[in-house]
């Protein structure tokens, strides 16, 4: 019974290091290059959910990926990963990686049955793969890294729009992604701005401090909502989509509100957990702009799905934080240790 537990205590966290629920952005984009405006065909629920799944298993393995290729520097920026803290081994981690890839690219090969366009698929997969892995030698170079990191989010969008969509909109599609995909660098940089340099790496926060680089996030999230308002000015239907422009309305409010607070916190406030809970309002409202964005591609189903993407991210941001981040997982596998060496004495 013990080995079980341990076994799905170790499950859990390859889920929580893997980030899939982190994720939700990337899936809710990608969905949107695969149900862009202008689209002749639009995917079943089956296929849309099918697709999401193949996008949360390749990320998974981008996830473990990138604590493989950052292990020595999240010994200080990260000391309660999963493999830092030795909850998984490098080989549980490979192996990890390597069945979320195959499993995704199946996933893609039964939803394209087309060996033109999964090979098209594998390519984009790829090229995520060698994204991240030159991100984990540039992620000191500052701007250069966030320029490069920032490359891997079109490619979902572009993914489902070889699947599906293939329409002209997916142009709006790829620019909103590249957009969130820097902004979304920027506050992780922001969030590790002590830790980061002390490992040696210079992200652009180390380089031009928390407040400037807030507010170079803020110019890219707002930037968003012009491409989501030139996306819904340039189709048709205007009425069916317009749930998705109240909504990333509502987001965009959420940020003019909290802005001068989140700068006033940049400014005066040095601890960490301060300001990853004063950013918290932010980074809600742009997962809800994110929201908006697929209603307004594809109205009932964006709007559905997106609406159940974003509450699993919300379990996300609890859950994370204690489980693994927290030590909750450490503290059950050395509790279950110790069991086992009262009863061998």
């Amino acid at each position: 019974m013990k080995e079980l537990r341990r076994a799905l205590l170790k499950m859990e966290t390859l889920f929580w290091s893997s980030r899939v629920a982190h994720a939700v952005p990337i899936y809710l984009i990608a969905a949107a290059g695969y149900m862009a405006p202008g689209s002749k065909v639009q995917p079943s629920a089956a296929q849309l959910w099918a697709f999401v799944g193949a996008l949360a298993l390749i990320t998974s393995s981008l996830g473990l990926l990138n604590d493989l290729m950052d292990e020595e520097t999240d010994r200080i920026t990260a000391p309660n990963g999963a493999l830092i803290s030795g909850i998984l081994t490098r080989k549980e981690s490979w192996t990890a990686v390597v069945l979320a890839s195959a499993a995704s690219l199946a996933t893609s090969w039964h939803l394209s049955r087309s060996w033109k366009v999964f090979g098209y698929l594998f390519l984009l997969a790829a090229g995520a793969w060698v994204i991240m892995l030159a991100y984990s030698r540039l992620k000191g170079k500052g701007a250069v890294a966030s320029i490069v990191v920032s490359t891997v989010w079109p490619l979902g969008a572009f993914a489902g729009w070889l699947l599906g969509s293939r329409a002209w909109s997916i142009v709006l599609v790829a620019i909103y992604a590249y957009l969130v995909g820097f902004s979304d660098n920027i506050f992780s940089g922001i969030r590790d701005i002590e830790t980061d340099p002390q490992a040696g790496v210079y992200t652009l926060p180390a380089r031009i401090g928390a407040v400037d680089a807030f507010r170079v996030a803020a110019v890219f999230d707002f930037a968003c909502f012009g491409v989501i308002a030139s996306l819904w000015a340039l189709t048709a239907n205007h009425w069916q989509r317009a749930a998705g422009l109240v909504i990333a309305a509502v987001a965009c409010a959420v940020m003019i509100v909290h802005y001068r607070a989140i700068s006033a916190a940049m400014e005066t406030c040095a601890e960490r957990s301060v300001r990853i809970r004063q950013m918290r309002p932010w980074t809600r409202a742009a997962c809800l702009r994110e929201v908006g964005f697929v209603a307004v591609c594809a109205p009932a189903a964006g709007l559905a799905l997106g609406l159940t993407v974003f509450l699993v991210q919300w379990f996300a941001w609890i859950g994370s934080g204690s489980r693994l981040a927290g030590g909750a997982i450490k503290r059950a596998l050395n509790e279950l240790s110790e069991d086992a060496g009262l009863k061998s004495s």
